[in-house]
């Protein structure tokens, strides 16, 4: 199995996990049984293999038996001095975190993406400029460049949030991917006051999976 998350992200200052597999419960810390109540089967199974990922993740960092439990967002809320994101899709899970006197805030996000992306989505999801660039891909490719932009505008919604407390749309995102040399720049040309110099992200993908980050470091 493949950790997406060595191709994404260099350890230190990141570390991350990624699981193949639904997990049970007895994947889930005592205190985040709760936070299922009521969930179906495959929500369990994605919740639990998630929750595994971070508890991996966490005791590379040195926190064992910690549980990450969520806000009233839905969001994670990692152990003080801790930032982190989690994502699941299909069968696959990723976890990623970091200090936060080393990074300020991350986002991660993973897509299944062995259907073709829904294109009556386009103009809820992408700008103008992305369309194109998606219409315009190599034949064969314009589904791996759509699930690779909404991927990326995933973990930067995720990124920013944790940094700010902020939920963007995807449409306030604009994403420039360069899926050869495995990266993409971000821009958020309505709400300039979240954007950084140089600010870009990571995108890895294989036969099924595209997963990307992205991640704020603390201002000078």
């Amino acid at each position: 199995m493949l950790n997406h998350s060595q191709y994404l992200l260099p350890s230190p200052p990141f570390y991350g996990v990624s699981h193949n597999k639904p997990c049970t419960l007895q994947a889930l810390h005592p205190e985040e049984l709760p936070l299922i109540n009521g969930a179906s089967v495959k929500r369990i199974g994605e919740f639990c293999a998630g929750r595994y990922c971070a508890h991996q993740v966490l005791e590379q960092l040195g926190f064992s038996h910690v549980p990450v439990l969520k806000n009233e967002h839905g969001a994670p809320v990692w152990p003080k001095g801790i930032v982190g994101s989690i994502s699941h899709s299909s069968e696959m899970s990723i976890a990623v975190a970091a200090r936060s006197e080393d990074i300020q805030a991350l986002g991660v996000d993973i897509q299944y993406y062995d259907r073709p992306f829904p294109d009556q989505t386009f103009a809820t999801l992408f700008r103008h400029q992305e369309i194109r660039s998606i219409l315009s891909a190599q034949r064969g490719l314009a589904d791996r460049f759509a699930y690779s932009i909404f991927a990326s505008k995933e973990s930067v919604i995720k990124c920013i949030y944790n940094a700010f407390g902020y939920w963007l749309d995807f449409t306030d995102i604009l994403i420039e991917i360069d899926l050869t040399r495995g990266w993409f720049l971000i821009s958020i040309p309505k709400k300039r006051a979240f954007n950084r110099p140089g600010w870009f992200g990571r995108v890895y993908f294989d036969t099924a999976y595209i997963s990307t980050a992205t991640w704020l470091t603390h201002s000078k």
